[in-house]
């Protein structure tokens, strides 16, 4: 996303490139055939031309390499940090790998706690330390109803275009995002849902025991998850778009093929192809 001023803002980079682990890496190289970076040199934004905002989760598919911007503030939710540092634990499983290198500490906000929201605050109330039109992470999280959806969200620009929403369940700090768009009202999910048949109700959470017995999940607080579930079906029905982080039938949706930074430039290479290919069967 970018505001009139140019400033972007994403909310998760990807998989590492050399750190995904091997695991899991044959599936990933079938799945994946741009990453981020790619996608936004493609942007009107360009790399490092800008000083981008970012919230990003903290599993190995989500932190891409930071290092690749130099000029970002990074924005990470609370218990991140104890996370990335092992000083909280993490969930049981093979993809609960949690490096804490990754994130340039100098150059990365960790939101306040949304166990402390002030309810009594108005939500629009700038952060004084903040000049006007600047995100402002350094806020209170707070009680919001957006239509008949009550949530707790934190107004980024203080003027009610974008909101950070607590998401609690997947892992601690997880945060999703509602952007008020011309085409309407958006919701990043982030990793609170990687199936939308869960989102639909029409299967649940998966479990799984490991070699010693124990349970494991995705999800580091299941029940938590599905008390977020419940907000993106709530947001859903009031006809808010919820995008799922792993959102593979909204990707493949051909409705949405343009919403993809350089689809155009690719869809203009596409064209020339077939161009050519018809000239040439004309010469035959």
């Amino acid at each position: 996303m970018k505001d009139r001023s140019r400033r972007g803002m994403t909310i998760h980079l990807g998989e590492e490139r050399p750190g995904v682990p091997s695991t899991f890496l044959g599936l990933v190289l079938k799945a994946t055939h741009i990453d981020f970076e790619q996608s936004l040199f493609r942007s009107p934004l360009g790399c490092s031309a800008q000083v981008f905002e970012k919230g990003i989760l903290v599993h190995w598919d989500n932190v891409g390499e930071p290092r690749d911007f130099t000029r970002s503030t990074f924005v990470v939710g609370y218990g991140s940090f104890d996370l990335l540092r092992g000083k909280i634990p993490a969930p049981r499983g093979s993809h609960s790998i949690f490096e804490d290198y990754l994130i340039p500490h100098d150059r990365t906000v960790q939101l306040l706690d949304p166990g402390i929201s002030d309810t009594g605050s108005n939500l629009n109330e700038p952060n004084s330390e903040e000049s006007p039109g600047s995100p402002d992470f350094k806020q209170l999280w707070k009680s919001h109803s957006e239509g008949s959806v009550s949530c707790i969200a934190m107004d980024i620009f203080h003027d009610g275009s974008v909101y950070l929403i607590d998401a609690p369940g997947h892992l601690p700090g997880h945060t999703n995002l509602l952007a008020r768009t011309d085409m309407g009202s958006i919701y990043l999910a982030g990793d609170a849902c990687h199936d939308r048949g869960i989102l639909r109700k029409e299967r649940g959470i998966s479990q799984w025991q490991d070699s010693t017995g124990h349970m494991c999940c995705i999800h580091a607080d299941p029940k938590r998850t599905e008390e977020t579930l419940e907000l993106l079906g709530a947001f859903e029905r009031q006809g808010v778009e919820v995008i799922l982080g792993h959102d593979v039938d909204w990707e493949m949706d051909p409705v949405n093929a343009h919403r993809f930074w350089g689809h155009a430039e690719s869809e203009g290479r596409s064209k020339g192809q077939d161009n050519k290919a018809h000239s040439r069967q004309s010469e035959l």
